[in-house]
């Protein structure tokens, strides 16, 4: 089983932080340039605002009321990265110093968004190689930064691009106590990040991270059922697994159980409407529509996505568990991580383009697959074009 297991990345690549720096000089520039025209940017603005402006801090508030519908951590960095010069110029009777406190106030409150996105690209590398190795990390990068999904969202100061971060990471811890057998950083690591993810924007996270983990541990325990041998360690996980749980509980639960503590009937219903999407003020979207979403999140590399996918496929009917099938069992769990999640979101009303980019993850990791396929398939063509030449001069 060893040789199944994808090689440790032991040294960060060059071309992944080259991405990162070419996003950082292609984004950067354009921060302050465009108005805040999102509704959702909007809140979160305001929300970071009135923190800065009245003090606000555990409980921000939003136009004088507790905001207690949402957990509260991207507004809260938002807050930070404001400063309190521009927050107070941004009151000033000069409409000239105004107007330029607002220029820097849209460069602040986005800056955080797109070091989150360039730390999405960092996760992608990881979750890659945990998953396939280092050729497959960097691929996936290099896909995962020029996705359509990725770059429009780059820079865009919403809940859902520090979501994707924690959440990516997360996969990216899970796949590494799995895969790679180390344990106690997977389940440290995955713990750490899933607490962030749900002060994040809540529950969601563990739509996109553990029922994934549950549906291809449940696959992977009946294709195994009928030769399935008696393992001694299992018990040894289970410490590493608790502290992981204690980790992320540290993290998430004092917030959420002081909201609820300061009006537990009425912030119930809050919650319960905000996760059911209940109170979603638009009309409901098409039942399929993730489908096309999906397609418009990976271009330009649809194609390559669907061989990855067909790849994947193609191993699991062919039953290839050996060491030629190219680790089936890890991509198999990238296909969880793409599917599962859309699964289980498009039973809710609200279904929106945003609500898919943490699956573009996995998808960048699929994607890698089939060009590394291809790439191989292309190098023995030209190797065996090659011998045949020397055998016709000999």
């Amino acid at each position: 089983m060893n040789e199944l297991l994808p090689t440790k990345t032991a040294r960060f690549d060059w071309p992944v932080l080259l991405v990162i720096l070419l996003l950082l000089a292609c984004f950067m520039p354009m921060l302050g340039r465009r108005e805040f025209g999102r509704t959702l940017e909007n809140l979160n603005i305001a929300t970071a605002l009135e923190i800065r402006r009245d003090g606000h801090w555990f409980v921000p508030t939003l136009e004088g009321q507790p905001r207690t519908k949402k957990p509260p951590l991207t507004a809260w960095i938002t807050a930070t990265c404001m400063s309190p010069e521009t927050v107070k110029a941004c009151s000033s009777p000069d409409p000239v110093i105004r107007a330029a406190a607002f220029n820097r106030l849209t460069f602040e409150a986005r800056m955080p968004s797109l070091i989150q996105a360039c730390l999405v690209l960092v996760a992608i590398y990881a979750l890659g190689g945990a998953l396939g190795g280092r050729q497959i990390g960097v691929g996936a990068v290099l896909v995962g930064a020029s996705s359509f999904g990725f770059m429009r969202f780059a820079e865009v100061s919403l809940t859902d691009v520090p979501l994707t971060m924690w959440v990516i990471a997360a996969n990216a811890f899970i796949a590494t106590a799995v895969f790679q057998r180390r344990i106690w950083l997977g389940c440290a690591g995955a713990g750490l990040a899933l607490g962030m993810a749900f002060m994040t924007k809540g529950p969601v996270a563990f739509v996109q991270t553990l029922v994934p983990l549950l549906v291809w541990k449940l696959w992977k325990f009946w294709r195994d059922a009928p030769q399935r041998p008696i393992e001694g360690n299992r018990v040894r996980v289970w410490p590493a697994v608790v502290a992981g749980i204690a980790l992320g509980s540290a993290v998430a639960v004092p917030w959420f159980l002081a909201a609820f503590l300061r009006n537990p009937g009425a912030q119930w219903v809050i919650w319960f409407k905000d996760v059911t999407g209940r109170d979603a003020m638009d009309r409901s979207d098409p039942i399929f529509v993730y489908f096309p979403y999906l397609i418009v999140m990976i271009f330009p590399w649809v194609f390559f996505w669907i061989g990855g996918i067909w790849i994947t496929a193609r191993d699991v009917v062919k039953k290839q568990w050996d060491a030629d099938s190219a680790r089936t069992e890890q991509f198999v769990y990238a296909l969880c991580l793409m599917f599962v999640p859309v699964a289980i979101m498009i039973l809710f009303k609200d279904r929106k383009d945003r609500y898919l980019l943490p699956m573009v993850g996995p998808a960048a990791v699929l994607t890698a697959r089939c060009v590394q396929v291809y790439m191989r398939g292309r190098a023995s063509v030209v190797a065996s074009r090659n011998t045949v030449d020397i055998f016709d001069t000999v």
